[in-house]
């Protein structure tokens, strides 16, 4: 009795699709303006798996997405609209982050960041330091560093190219 017990607890505690779900639920921010997500290769992946682009349109209010590595960030002025960039905490991506909120011109309304794991303290003040415009509305470290397959099977370290065998 008591092992059924602990499996049946165990099944709700254990499920890293809800888990994952909640973490971004709990971290992206609706807001009265559209929003832009921009990802990198890694994140859209994360994010494709957990939410489909309807969700994301009616849960956050997400109208247009763009991916970093397969093209710039669009210089067009969309002031009416907030951005979401959802990135892996790489030294490239801190840089791409800094270029975008130090510059004068205000192509989004306010940028939302939010990494994929761990932010170094002093990308973090490189970043504080960048952001002399006030652009970012929030930052935070969402430790989702992972690939979910199943309700209890992921694959951590998804940049280092792991396969899946069947």
């Amino acid at each position: 009795f008591q092992s059924h017990t602990l499996i049946h607890s165990l099944k709700y505690i254990m499920n890293v699709y809800e888990s994952s779900r909640a973490s971004i639920l709990k971290t992206f921010r609706k807001t009265e303006n559209p929003i832009h997500l921009v990802m990198d290769s890694e994140s859209v992946k994360l994010i494709s798996v957990l939410f489909s682009r309807s969700e994301l349109l009616e849960l956050f209010q997400i109208v247009t997405f763009q991916v970093l590595e397969k093209k710039e960030l669009s210089h067009e002025t969309c002031v009416t609209m907030n951005c979401i960039l959802f990135l892996r905490p790489t030294p490239s991506k801190i840089r791409f982050v800094q270029n975008e909120i130090s510059q004068r011109r205000k192509q989004f309304s306010s940028y939302q960041v939010h990494f994929t794991n761990i932010l170094d303290i002093t990308a973090l003040d490189q970043l504080a330091r960048a952001d002399a415009y006030e652009k970012i509305s929030h930052i935070t470290q969402v430790y989702c560093d992972h690939y979910v397959i199943h309700s209890s099977l992921f694959i951590t370290n998804p940049s280092h190219g792991h396969k899946i065998l069947h």
